[in-house]
């Protein structure tokens, strides 16, 4: 049984029968794996309980999956001020030309950074048990990510050849398409995926929160959603009630990724650090085992 457990498993946490030895919580669902066998699986998700058999902040992992970790990190928060510069360039342009090309240059600036920063975020590590779950959305949120880039390249292009014809129907698809993959399927996956790997250094708040803002990029974007329906049914009904509420939905959305995005530089900030304890301790213990 001994070469079935990989070799991030930390041995101070067995016993001489390869059971666990303490008092520790199940990485995906909490529960306390304490006796149970380190080959064996969680009996309330079925998850490998070696996954879980780390030792503190995951210092247990590969040096250089962490390395890319905290570098895909990085690039998302270099992301998040990209997006603020694209914000700033728009708002002051106010019909500039010039203000307007370079708030484009920037939000494309920022997209090409999260496509990269979620490719290194989402590299797999080699040495941890397979969890069926936790590739689920570590392939979501890179897929996801090169998707928006694809369709966001598409719209530029039919924008360059339909818009002096002032065809915008073929424009709309792939922009919607932009802002589903953009804005609601590649975050919701990101932060899905940080919050089960930080589960993994015991970060239950830092987890929880991780979830949290998830499940409200999922809420957005079923009000982005709603917003769509409301724009097609006022084209066709103009109607005085559908304005008030199309009104409404927009300052909750607005409202919504204000507050969305805050909470999420909070988790990524929070997250650099508790990956960059991981990652030192992780190189201690190599260069150690080096000597």
């Amino acid at each position: 049984m001994e070469g079935t457990l990989p070799n991030c498993v930390a041995p101070a946490l067995l016993d001489s029968d390869r059971r666990v030895a303490a008092d520790v919580d199940c990485f995906q669902c909490g529960y306390n794996l304490r006796t149970l066998p380190a080959t064996g699986v969680c009996p309330e998700c079925a998850s490998a309980v070696a996954g879980s058999l780390r030792g503190p902040e995951l210092h247990w992992a590969s040096p250089k999956w962490l390395r890319g970790v905290v570098s895909g990190i990085n690039y998302l928060l270099l992301t998040y001020l990209l997006l603020f510069l694209a914000v700033a360039f728009l708002m002051l342009a106010d019909g500039d030309t010039m203000g307007g090309m370079l708030g484009g240059l920037a939000g494309f600036g920022a997209l090409m950074l999260a496509v990269f920063g979620v490719a290194l975020l989402t590299a797999p590590d080699r040495l941890a048990p397979s969890d069926r779950q936790l590739d689920g959305w570590r392939q979501a949120a890179r897929w996801g990510s090169a998707a928006a880039c694809i369709l966001l390249l598409a719209t530029i292009v039919l924008v360059a050849v339909l818009q002096p014809r002032r065809v915008s129907l073929p424009i709309s698809i792939p922009f919607a398409g932009f802002v589903l993959f953009g804005l609601v399927v590649s975050p919701l996956a990101v932060f899905r995926y940080l919050g089960l790997l930080v589960r993994r250094a015991q970060e239950k708040l830092l987890a929880r929160l991780a979830n949290g803002l998830a499940l409200a990029l999922l809420i957005l974007g079923v009000f982005s959603l709603l917003h769509v329906l409301l724009v097609v049914f006022g084209s066709v009904l103009v109607l005085p009630p559908l304005g008030v509420l199309r009104a409404i939905v927009v300052c909750l959305s607005v409202v919504g990724y204000l507050a969305c995005g805050l909470l999420g530089l909070h988790v990524l900030l929070r997250s650099l650090e508790v990956f960059t304890q991981a990652k030192s301790a992780s190189e201690e213990r190599a260069g150690l085992s080096n000597h």
